[in-house]
């Protein structure tokens, strides 16, 4: 039995439609006046303490910070990492090599990939209401 994805789950235009729905999605909820935020990974990986301290603000629960800033140490320090060893890869694990760089898939997408995101229509679309310049995203 194979556990690959079909090719279709991963063309450029079925991955941005679902994006661009759920971006719909919080558009039209927001539209009733309920707050969501949004936290883009790149920002989230780049000063994880700032996003953590905002998150917290705005579900206005900032007793919380020193619990999740432990559980935050325990995924993204070195020294506090648990069940954790370098050379282990686990696709949806938080847990990261100290060397991470959340930019580390620009090295290896595809350029084939690469022109098939930045020719469609709807994954400019989703790049630009997430606020990625094209620059960015080369």
């Amino acid at each position: 039995m194979s556990t690959a994805w079909p090719a279709s789950y991963s063309a450029a235009a079925n991955v941005c439609g679902r994006i661009l729905r759920d971006l719909d999605s919080v558009e039209k909820v927001r539209s009733r006046g309920v707050q969501i935020k949004v936290i883009r990974y790149e920002e989230l990986v780049d000063d994880v303490w700032w996003q953590v301290r905002d998150l917290l603000d705005f579900l206005e629960r900032p007793d919380l910070l020193g619990e999740v800033a432990r559980e935050v140490r325990a995924h993204v320090l070195p020294s506090e990492r648990r069940g954790f060893q370098d050379g282990e890869r686990f696709y949806y694990d938080t847990r990261r090599k100290k060397d991470f760089s959340h930019d580390g898939w620009r090295e290896s997408l595809p350029d084939q990939k690469l022109e098939e995101i930045m020719s469609d229509k709807t994954c400019l679309e989703v790049l630009d209401r997430l606020g990625y310049k094209e620059k960015e995203v080369k």
